[in-house]
């Protein structure tokens, strides 16, 4: 990774934190209406060679086992978004959609 790359992350970051939430977008503001969790995989791998993006099989396989065995479940995109936008309550973690 470039300096001047990492350089323009990290002002980006730090301006993000000093600005006034009034100046941040509504959907900054998503997890004062609901909390729930989201998962995000860049690339699930046999062999990661790439540590911020990539994630093990395995890994990935004892994540999904953890979330089964406590029942959590899982939602479209769709589901999200309309909860996000107040039009259904959210799940209870096990419940089903």
């Amino acid at each position: 990774m470039s300096k001047n790359f990492k350089k323009m992350t990290s002002l980006l970051l730090i301006s993000l934190l000093v600005l006034p939430a009034g100046w941040m977008p509504s959907t900054i503001h998503a997890q004062e209406k609901e909390d729930i969790p989201v998962l995000l995989y860049h690339r699930i791998v046999e062999n990661p060679t790439i540590e911020w993006t990539d994630t093990s099989l395995e890994k990935f396989k004892e994540t999904m086992a953890y979330l089964h065995q406590n029942g959590y479940n899982t939602l479209s995109s769709e589901q999200y978004v309309r909860i996000m936008n107040g039009g259904r309550k959210k799940l209870q973690k096990n419940q089903s959609c």
